[in-house]
């Protein structure tokens, strides 16, 4: 690069800096414009996870003692359901954090059985289970690691 860019003639060091100052702010406001705003952080109904979740309708239906819908559901009884739950919930719980809730260990093992149960793909399921495609996809990858672990560890 050449050391003589800078050198204008009548232009003390201030200016200069000034001058250098002010052209860097034009190109980092150009540079802005130009980009991108993002539309929305997240789709309103991922947001109504509480609200619409299977979580809550399956619970409905053990506290009513209706086991053959439950089974129907996973395609195993509420105490194996809760038997793998015990397995694998020390692997799979997250903490929160302040921008959002972690997937309890529940949801992800609901999540898991139903996908293997149903073999219904992960776009299909992600209105059902009220949760993202990645976050699907990431919880039967986490759900079936730690199933191979536990097991493993017995």
């Amino acid at each position: 690069m050449n050391k003589h860019i800078f050198r204008v003639k009548g232009m003390d060091r201030r200016r200069k800096k000034r001058a250098v100052v002010v052209i860097i702010i034009a190109v980092t406001a150009a540079s802005l414009k130009n980009r991108c705003k993002r539309k929305r952080w997240t789709k309103e109904w991922l947001l109504k996870t509480d609200q619409y979740t299977h979580l809550k309708l399956l619970t409905e239906i053990r506290d009513t003692k209706e086991e053959e819908d439950y089974a129907n559901y996973f395609r195993m009884q509420d105490a194996c359901f809760d038997h793998l739950l015990e397995m694998v919930k020390p692997y799979l719980t997250k903490q929160d954090t302040i921008m959002r809730n972690a997937i309890s260990a529940e949801e992800k093992l609901a999540v898991t059985l139903r996908y293997l149960a149903t073999g219904r793909n992960i776009q299909d399921l992600k209105l059902s289970v009220i949760m993202s495609p990645a976050a699907i996809s990431q919880a039967i990858m986490d759900t079936c690691q730690a199933l191979l672990y536990a097991q493993l560890k017995e």
